[in-house]
C-alpha cells in the first residue's frame, strides 16, 4: 500500500541519515585525536628511559587502534587515513629500531605488529 511506501521510504531516509552522521563523527573523531608526542628525555638511566618507552608505545597503540581500528579493517580506510597510517608506521618503526633500550626480539615484536597494518595498505 501508498502507507507501507511512505513509511519504508521514511525509515530508509533516517538509516541514511544516521549513517552519514556516524560516518561524519568517525571522521571529526579521527580528525581530532592527536597521537602521542615522542620521547625526548634524555637520559643516562636505561630502565626510566625504557619505562617512558614502553608508555609512549602503549599511548601510540591507543592512538592507532581508536583511530584506525585494528589491522583487518585497515582497507576500508579511505587514502588520506591510509597515508596517515603509513607516515605513522613508518616513522614509528625508524624510531623504535633505534632505541638500544630495547632487544632486538622485543623490536621484532613490535615490527611485527606494523607491518600487519601496512600489508592491509598495500
Amino acid at each position: 500500500s501508498q502507507q507501507d511506501a511512505i513509511r519504508r521510504a521514511n525509515e530508509y531516509n533516517e538509516n541514511s541519515v544516521r549513517h552519514w552522521q556516524k560516518k561524519e563523527y568517525e571522521s571529526q573523531k579521527w580528525r581530532n585525536y592527536q597521537p602521542p608526542p615522542p620521547i625526548r628525555r634524555s637520559t643516562t638511566d636505561k630502565t626510566a628511559l625504557k619505562a617512558d618507552q614502553i608508555a609512549y608505545l602503549k599511548s601510540m597503540a591507543r592512538y592507532i587502534f581508536n583511530v584506525f581500528g585494528n589491522p583487518e579493517n585497515v582497507d576500508q580506510l579511505d587514502i588520506a587515513q591510509k597515508e596517515s597510517l603509513k607516515g605513522i608506521l613508518v616513522n614509528l618503526k625508524q624510531e623504535v629500531n633505534s632505541w638500544d633500550t630495547f632487544t632486538d626480539k622485543e623490536k621484532d615484536k613490535i615490527n611485527e605488529l606494523c607491518n600487519a597494518y601496512l600489508s592491509g595498505i598495500n
